[in-house]
């Protein structure tokens, strides 16, 4: 959204300052981490799928550059949240090298 509103470069160059240090990156991981609860036939209780769009990343920030600077996260000191938001961006790692999509009506982790 703020790269349509303002200047595109500005928006890159605040994801760089932003990712620069490991709180920054956390942060940024999660305000990018999306939720969605799907329901089978008969359910009751939705299934909750949490994942990053790559979409949402690549024109901030190159993937391979956020994944160095996810890779320098202590996960095991992140609370629960945070180490959800760091499994998340590894999962779009991996749809990424395998060529899965990141949504859909079919998309699994």
């Amino acid at each position: 959204m703020w790269r349509k509103w303002g200047n595109p470069e500005d928006a890159v160059n605040s994801a760089d300052v932003i990712t620069s240090n490991p709180e920054g990156t956390l942060q940024f991981l999660r305000s990018l981490e999306l939720l969605t609860v799907g329901y089978g036939s008969g359910d009751y209780i939705g299934t909750e799928r949490w994942y990053i769009r790559r979409d949402d990343v690549e024109p901030l920030i190159s993937m391979d550059l956020l994944s160095t600077r996810v890779q320098a996260l202590v996960v095991a000191d992140l609370d629960e949240s945070g180490q959800r938001a760091v499994r998340s961006f590894q999962k779009a790692m991996a749809r990424r090298s395998s060529g899965k999509p990141d949504d859909g009506p079919f998309v699994q982790d």
